[in-house]
Formats: C-alpha cells, structure tokens, sequence
C-alpha cells in the first residue's frame, strides 16, 4: 500500500471510493489497510483533507433500514461493512489537526451520471428515498463537501430521491 504516497505529492485534498468484495464467507481488510496507507501518505505530505466514501449501515443507526440490517449485511454484506466501520473509526478517532475527514455513505450504487436529484442526511442511512444512486450523483456529492465546513469530520448518508 506504500503505492499511495508519491500520488499525493502537491495535492491539497484526497477524494477515496476505492472498493472490494468480500462476504460472510470472504472477509476484507482492504479498507482498514488501504486508509491507514492513504493517511501515512497524507501525514507524509501534509495534506489534511480527505473525502471517503464507505456504504450505508456500516454501524447500528435510528434510520437503518431492517431489510439491509437483518438480511443483507448478516447474510451478504457483512465480510465488507465490517471492514468500512473499522475504517471508518480509524477516521473518527483521528486527531482533528491532522485529518479533516467527510465519510460519503451511500446506497446500493448505479452506473450513469449525475441528475442533482439526491438526498444527503447526517448518519448511517437516508429516510424517503429510492434507495440507489448513481455514481455521478455520489461524486458530485463528494466534491461538493470540499466547499464548506458544514460536511468536517461527519458521515452522511446519500440516496436518490423519487
């Protein structure tokens, strides 16, 4: 994972929606291992910004939805939303002066572009959406946290909406 680094050389920011599979059957530890890289790196160069994107439910929330807590993650997703949460509590327990971290979760993800036509709530999952968003809609979401403080060192949730 040392790979990261010389990436970052003169960059201001990192934007990460790197993915892999795993399952019950098939856990990972690509998230855990390749965020620690990504932030040796950042540290490395002094960069204090990082954007990620993890999955909805990666931890217990008010607004997760039963059908992905109780079917999908026990019995598909679990091997991978494992992995994001510990990533993700690499992130929050950062110190703030070094990592200025937003956590994108998003829905079941779609190819296609960007339609502006999403929802973004602070927490691990959205209430009244379609429950899928395509890629274009998540990046410009992830872009978009670069411009304010409103999105520091928080998770949201984002789906389309209807």
């Amino acid at each position: 994972m040392e790979s990261f680094a010389p990436a970052l050389e003169g960059k201001d920011a990192v934007l990460s929606s790197l993915g892999s599979f795993g399952s019950i059957f098939n856990p990972t530890t690509f998230y855990s291992e390749s965020i620690h890289a990504i932030m040796e790196g950042m540290k490395r160069h002094k960069i204090t910004r990082l954007v990620t994107a993890t999955s909805w439910c990666t931890q217990p929330g008010p607004n997760n939805n039963w059908f992905v807590e109780w079917i999908l993650k026990p019995l598909f997703l679990n091997g991978v939303l494992k992995n994001m949460a510990v990533m993700e509590k690499m992130l929050e327990e950062s110190c703030p002066e070094e990592m200025n971290y937003t956590i994108v979760r998003p829905c079941q993800l779609l190819e296609g572009e960007r339609s502006g036509n999403y929802k973004v709530e602070e927490g691990q999952c959205n209430t009244g959406t379609s429950r899928k968003i395509t890629c274009g809609d998540v990046a410009e979401f992830m872009l978009k946290t670069l411009e304010t403080a409103e999105y520091d060192r928080k998770g949201f949730a984002v789906a389309g909406v209807n």
